[in-house]
């Protein structure tokens, strides 16, 4: 999962330019089908065609985007799916910020393990607008992506898809007339990727590929963004104009119904939690001149890759708690997500009441241990200051040294 979250978290949240938004396209209901970091999206004039589906003398303009829902099918039947998680799951370092789409993870086989694999279909009529190939050399293993739009301004990615349909996007492996984006070594495998624009119409529930199965990580991303709605109030001057102020739930855009109740139902629940019906998580929580939101490394100038960075949000599933997610970037206090509860006697205070106030706030989450209390401090609105030092240290005696890691946003 890792690459292709480099590509679309780390690389797709670049600027929204109206004319080339995609974005990850949740398939509306979960019959599965009526039978199965940076890459700019093309712009909406079709860019380069290519592919079964070609617009030929030159692509048509996408529709205005419909009141009411539009998607019908899950991209993989839901009796193919164990759980789904909600938006804005963390997991630091890949994913310090919450996520801006979902995880469809599949069925496992009992004896090996392994995920089953399953059809990968069309949520809805679209069009599918790029895709991404992730090559890793020498080993016959390759990852890939769709971007896909129902209209001219939402815009939908499926990422982590095992192999293509050939009739619609080529044969598997060949690339020769994709675009080479980059090469990289992971630590393990030296990896190409590449893109390929085109103008290629889908219908609903038509088989696109193929995810899951023995050797595969076992879960498709899905995420979805519309521009027609107004972009999320997010602290700080970075997040000017980026794909992830507009991620939505995907299930917001099925009809009311057996397949959008499926859908629903898969959505993963944690131990203790209360989620309201029809759940799916949420995202933006940034509160402006407060702790709670997403903060960057002092001396960065973007926000992906996220691995420097520290976010301070509501738990997703156990709606009674909420999350340190801390990076790589802070020396005294390991990267991971840190789960507290709230308390208000000095010890675990509301993420949106730390204020700066000239407080020193310290957090001690569950199943710390006698590990350390992380300290935070609003120096002004827009300065963080983190620290870990040892746990039970009394309060008189919580401050800042040389070795605070700074934020701002």
């Amino acid at each position: 999962m890792a690459k292709y979250i480099r590509q679309i978290r780390f690389r797709s949240p670049v600027a929204i330019l109206a004319a080339g938004l995609f974005l990850i396209l949740l398939t509306a209901g979960c019959g599965g089908g009526a039978d199965g970091d940076p890459v700019l999206p093309p712009g909406d004039d079709g860019g380069d065609t290519g592919g079964g589906g070609d617009g030929g003398g030159g692509d048509p303009v996408l529709p205005d985007c419909p009141d009411g829902a539009f998607l019908e099918f899950s991209p993989v039947a839901c009796e193919a799916v164990e759980m789904i998680t909600a938006l804005g799951n963390v997991a630091p370092p890949a994913h310090v910020f919450p996520t801006d789409h979902l995880y469809l993870y599949l069925k496992q086989d009992p004896v090996t393990h392994e995920s089953v694999a399953a059809d990968l279909v069309s949520p809805g009529d679209l069009v599918v607008v790029s895709a991404e190939a992730t090559e890793y050399q020498g080993r016959d293993y390759y990852d890939y992506a769709l971007y896909m739009k129902p209209c001219q301004d939402v815009n939908i990615v499926l990422g982590h898809i095992g192999g293509l349909d050939e009739a619609l996007f080529g044969a598997r492996g060949d690339f020769s007339d994709w675009t080479r984006e980059e090469a990289y070594f992971t630590g393990v495998d030296s990896v190409f990727t590449w893109s390929r624009n085109m103008f290629v119409e889908v219908t609903s529930g038509q088989v696109l590929g193929w995810v899951g199965g023995p050797g595969r990580g076992g879960a498709l991303d899905f995420g979805l963004y519309d521009l027609t709605r107004p972009a999320a109030v997010m602290a700080g001057s970075l997040w000017t104009d980026q794909y992830y102020l507009y991620a939505q739930c995907p299930f917001e855009y099925y009809s009311p119904g057996a397949e959008r109740d499926a859908l629903h139902a898969l959505v993963g629940t944690g131990e203790g939690s209360s989620p309201p019906v029809e759940y799916c998580g949420y995202l933006h929580n940034d509160v402006p001149g407060a702790l709670q939101g997403c903060w960057f490394l002092a001396g960065t100038t973007e926000i992906y890759p996220e691995f420097r960075h520290v976010a301070f949000t509501p738990d997703e599933y156990n709606l009674g708690q909420a999350v340190l997610s801390i990076g790589d970037a802070v020396a005294t206090v390991p990267s991971r997500d840190y789960v507290v509860v709230f308390d208000t006697e000095g010890m675990n205070d509301p993420f949106d009441s730390v204020t700066p106030d000239g407080t020193i706030h310290a957090y001690h989450p569950l199943g710390a241990g006698m590990e350390s209390y992380i300290l935070v401090q609003l120096v002004d609105a827009d300065t963080l200051w983190i620290e870990g030092i040892a746990a039970y240290t009394p309060q008189d005696q919580w401050a800042f040294t040389a070795a605070k890691t700074v934020f701002f946003r």
